[in-house]
């Protein structure tokens, strides 16, 4: 008998009880009836809820053990299949970083005033690069291809902002720095509006004044265009309102659009990004679509390689800002890196993809012909 149900047959006995008891007539017997049901739900949902939640609170420690033995095996096994690739993937981003650091170091006293602030938006940006890259590194490891591919799409925001940057030198970078205030500005209207429904302190008055007061500055001084959303690329585009897509095809990057938005269906709750998942090995090897709720150790490739390309192309203008020969070693060194890396993501992943198809082409044989296969199998191994 499941639990409704024994629900209802107490609740039917304490009626006939109370009915007989008091003598109730039909009308009498519906109220009285709705009234214990009422209670009955209400009270009997909370005591399941209570029951539950202390069950549970006590399994904590067990479940989360089991849990984490699973995902260390798990971890593991994906280690094994994809070592090669991921261990280039992670020395590629220390020689970047390191070269990043050593670019710095080297001309962090000698930058000329004039590009001051277009080293200093490159620097900024190489730096989020490579931390975005490591994070991305960590999401391969753990199985999450498609999340590692969401982040991907910064590291190609990253390298389109940054050849727009290079391209214009330093008067662009310098709106590009000044335009965190109106974004901080906005943020802090935005929070004026809303404080009251998310239970918050009121902003400071007179914070919110001087960011207005900054914000009208800055578009006198740039233009009422500089307030929109890449508003700072409002002029070298020629365009009031840029989208991302203006900046992009002004460096030539357009090109990998498709990508991107192969990347933006991790990020985006539409129904494209709710049905496709990369990690999912039965799509890639052309089987039945199936539902991925966890980690997977399928997938790979794209975010992979594709986060090294992008990283690449953030060093490349970094590094090329100033006429250095040991600059432009280092980047042939780091390509060769990437190179390598993508070939053996590609290599790596076809034979996945290949060890599926094989896999997805048994199942569908019939039971017959999967015995005769198993017992040639046994009969060559004997």
């Amino acid at each position: 008998m499941s639990l409704e149900e024994k629900i209802v047959h107490l609740v039917l006995k304490k009626v006939a009880e109370v009915a007989k008891e008091r003598n109730l007539d039909e009308e009498g017997i519906n109220t009285y009836v709705e009234t214990v049901v009422r209670t009955a739900s209400t009270e009997g949902v909370k005591y399941m809820a209570d029951e539950m939640t202390a069950y549970l609170a006590r399994q904590i420690p067990e479940m989360i053990e089991q849990e984490r033995t699973l995902r260390t095996a798990f971890e593991q096994r994906l280690y094994e299949r994809w070592q090669k690739a991921l261990d280039l993937f992670d020395a590629t981003v220390i020689l970047t970083r390191e070269a990043g650091e050593r670019f710095l170091t080297k001309y962090r006293e000698q930058t000329v005033k004039e590009n001051a602030t277009l080293i200093e938006a490159l620097v900024r940006i190489h730096v989020r690069a490579c931390q975005t890259a490591s994070a991305i590194s960590v999401l391969l490891k753990s199985g999450f291809a498609r999340d590692a591919l969401a982040r991907q799409r910064t590291l190609h925001e990253f390298a389109v902002v940054t050849f727009l940057l290079k391209k214009h030198g330093g008067s662009l970078a310098e709106r590009f720095l000044l335009h965190e205030r109106i974004e901080t500005a906005a943020a802090a209207e935005q929070y004026e509006q809303f404080y009251a429904r998310l239970g918050e302190e009121p902003p400071d008055p007179a914070n919110v004044v001087a960011l207005r007061a900054e914000k009208a500055r800055l578009c006198q001084q740039f233009g009422e265009d500089f307030k929109n959303h890449y508003g700072w690329a409002a002029q070298v585009l020629g365009v009031k309102r840029p989208k991302f897509e203006d900046l992009e095809k002004a460096v030539r990057l357009d090109h990998l659009r498709p990508y991107y938005r192969m990347a933006s269906y991790g990020v985006h709750a539409t129904p494209k990004g709710i049905v496709f998942d990369v990690g999912t090995i039965q799509d890639l090897a052309g089987g039945p679509r199936g539902l991925l709720a966890g980690a997977s150790n399928a997938g790979l490739a794209d975010a992979g390689h594709a986060s090294l390309l992008s990283l690449g192309q953030c060093t490349a203008a970094l590094l090329t800002s100033r006429p250095d020969l040991e600059a432009v070693a280092e980047l042939r060194m780091l390509k060769s890196f990437v190179d390598e890396a993508g070939q053996e993501f590609i290599r790596i992943h076809r034979e996945q993809i290949q060890e599926e198809k094989q896999r997805l082409a048994a199942l569908s044989e019939p039971e017959d012909e999967q015995n005769e296969s198993l017992s040639e199998t046994a009969s060559s191994t004997d």
